[in-house]
């Protein structure tokens, strides 16, 4: 009788709550049927990226899907995200966990808005810009990783690698940091592997469900650990205490008339913030993972097609005879690696990027859309819109290319870093790290596939799509 009792007073708590609960005004947007109170939840699965590509083909540029009590707008048009993004209505974030360390704590360049935002993104911009891009300092810290990485590849002696995505993210974190903080360590320290680990597993680790906290943050009070919420959080304050300990160091070295590095110009512009340290945590994770998981794939698509080693050896070979490693003078002498580069971005980066949020109540094309409501770009839609690419599915570079494979073409729906003013600032630093990597180990090594081994090329689902493990061989060159 008891328990007949405590379920009749649920069912009318909750008719009474939709009943009673203040009417709001909703997204008139069409999108698929959802279930009372979870909406679009349970629908979504963990393949969530496939699941709004189908959404969007189905309803159109703009889509409602509703997600517990939130109402998420998806964004599946290149012409619509583009002009959105520029606006200032939609420059909001919507403190993804990812980024909150502490309850009410906003941290860095992506999670943040307004002018700490603003004030935030033109110190990176400017510095990235000042420490150069394509320029012979940041070169000469790139190469120094990638012969490295080239002399550790070259230890195995044709021996199967079972690990690449360890050893990329080594190396580009080392290339990254010693940018950042003016420190480079050897790639089989430990203080490096814990460091490539924290930033790694910053995004990837925490669990194939995090990428639902995003957009359901109520997840965390539900299942913190199933949906990745507490993993996300142990890793990142694991993080953010090793970056504040090096921030720490220079802050006891700092001399305001000689900076090092990024972080000691950063400690002599922005002396007011309260946390210095909260610029690096999820831009560095972000750009680390980002260049060492296109390279994985990029080394991935070799293997499963020679016919594209043997494309990107040839150019190389013209370029530079054999006779010289590849620098970024060559890059316009390249268009296959170019064109390679780009349909590895197309294919392989983060299914959605960071969504945004409505700052005000705003109305587009017609469509009222109410302070804080979530926008979510479906990049992973737009990158594979059969409408656009024709067969996007299929690995090939010379979509990018002239019909004589002579020169690249550029292509306005390719946007892999994002569009508007949110536009990943670290894009030509990823660019540039990931050809300098890419073509010299090309040049170097012959990359083919362990003979008794399968290629996968179903990705593992986090907030970036990785490549399953894979064995790969690096047999060297006699050049």
């Amino acid at each position: 009788m008891f328990s007949i009792t405590v379920w009749i007073f649920i069912v009318v708590a909750v008719l009474a709550y939709f009943v009673l609960k203040p009417k709001k005004r909703t997204i008139n947007l069409p999108g698929p049927w959802g279930l009372p109170i979870v909406g679009n939840a349970f629908q979504i699965g963990k393949r969530m990226h496939i699941t709004m590509a189908k959404w969007g083909m189905k309803y159109g540029p703009m889509c409602k899907v509703k997600l517990g009590p939130m109402e998420v707008v998806v964004i599946s048009d290149q012409h619509v995200a583009k002009e959105m993004l520029a606006m200032d209505a939609f420059v909001g974030r919507t403190t993804p966990p990812e980024f909150v360390l502490y309850e009410g704590e906003t941290v860095g360049i992506i999670g943040s808005e307004g002018e700490l935002w603003e004030q935030q993104r033109r110190f990176v911009v400017r510095q990235l810009r000042d420490f150069g891009f394509g320029k012979s300092s940041m070169e000469s810290i790139i190469m120094e990783e990638v012969n490295e990485l080239g002399e550790r590849l070259a230890a195995f002696k044709g021996e199967p690698i079972t690990n690449m995505k360890s050893f990329l993210s080594l190396a580009t974190v080392n290339s990254l940091w010693s940018i950042v903080a003016g420190t480079r360590y050897s790639q089989d320290d430990p203080k490096l592997r814990a460091l490539a680990h924290r930033l790694s597993g910053a995004f990837n680790d925490a669990g194939e469900n995090a990428g639902a906290l995003f957009l359901m943050k109520w997840l965390k009070h539900i299942a913190p650990e199933f949906c990745g919420y507490n993993g996300i959080r142990r890793m990142f304050a694991d993080l953010a205490e090793f970056v504040s300990k090096t921030i720490q160091e220079h802050k006891n070295t700092f001399q305001e008339d000689s900076p090092r590095d990024f972080i000691d110009v950063y400690l002599k512009e922005i002396k007011s913030t309260t946390d210095p340290s909260s610029s690096f945590h999820g831009a560095e994770a972000a750009g680390a993972d980002t260049m060492a998981s296109t390279l994985n794939w990029a080394i991935l698509h070799i293997i499963n097609n020679p016919e594209i080693l043997r494309k990107l050896q040839a150019e190389i070979k013209e370029v530079t005879g054999n006779s010289r490693p590849v620098s970024f003078s060559d890059r316009p002498k390249m268009p296959y690696t170019l064109a390679m580069i780009n349909e590895m971005l197309r294919l392989t980066l983060s299914p959605f990027g960071v969504p945004h949020c409505v700052l005000n109540d705003t109305e587009y094309k017609g469509v009222f859309l109410p302070k804080g409501t979530i926008i979510m770009i479906n990049l992973h839609f737009l990158h594979h819109d059969p409408r656009v690419w024709g067969d996007p599915e299929n690995f090939r570079p010379e979509r990018f290319l002239t019909p004589n494979e002579k020169s690249l073409v550029k292509n306005e729906y390719l946007n892999p870093f994002m569009v508007g003013r949110r536009q990943c600032p670290g894009e030509s630093l990823a660019r540039d790290t990931i050809f300098l990597f890419l073509v010299n180990l090309v040049q170097k090594f012959d990359i083919l596939k362990e003979p008794s081994s399968e290629v996968d090329l179903e990705p593992e689902i986090g907030f970036l799509l990785q490549p399953k493990p894979y064995k790969a061989v690096f047999l060297e060159r006699k050049l």
